[in-house]
Formats: structure tokens, C-alpha cells, sequence
């Protein structure tokens, strides 16, 4: 995945709040992944379940470093 990918993903999502409240609406980290792994590429972009996964941990760091 390309970070314009992720990107353009991201802005996707922020100017849909129906797709927003579908991914709001998962708890779990594998079925959210699969969620946005499958809604990404139906919206053309190419990102995979380890992007995703990438993406979590980092946003758990930097909320995490904030903290500290």
C-alpha cells in the first residue's frame, strides 16, 4: 500500500458518515480490518489487512506518546 493510498482512503471516509458509522460499528481488530480492506477496494484503493493493522498500532502509539 501506498500512503496515497491510505490517504485517499481516509478522505473517503471522512466525507462519508454512513461508511464512517460502519466502521464505527466494529469492536473487533480482524473483522474491522477485513471491513476496511473491503470497502477500500471497492472505492479503488489497494490496502491489505497488514496495512491496516500498521495503521492501528500506530495510532495506539501516538495516542499512547501523547500520554507520556
Amino acid at each position: 500500500m501506498s500512503a496515497d493510498a491510505w490517504a485517499g482512503f481516509r478522505r473517503a471516509v471522512l466525507a462519508n458518515p454512513a461508511l464512517q458509522q460502519e466502521l464505527l460499528g466494529v469492536f473487533e481488530p480482524v473483522p474491522f480490518a477485513a471491513l476496511v480492506v473491503e470497502r477500500a477496494g471497492a472505492l479503488g484503493f489497494d490496502i491489505g489487512p497488514d496495512d491496516v493493522e500498521h495503521a492501528l498500532a500506530a495510532s495506539r502509539r501516538a495516542w499512547i506518546e501523547r500520554w507520556i
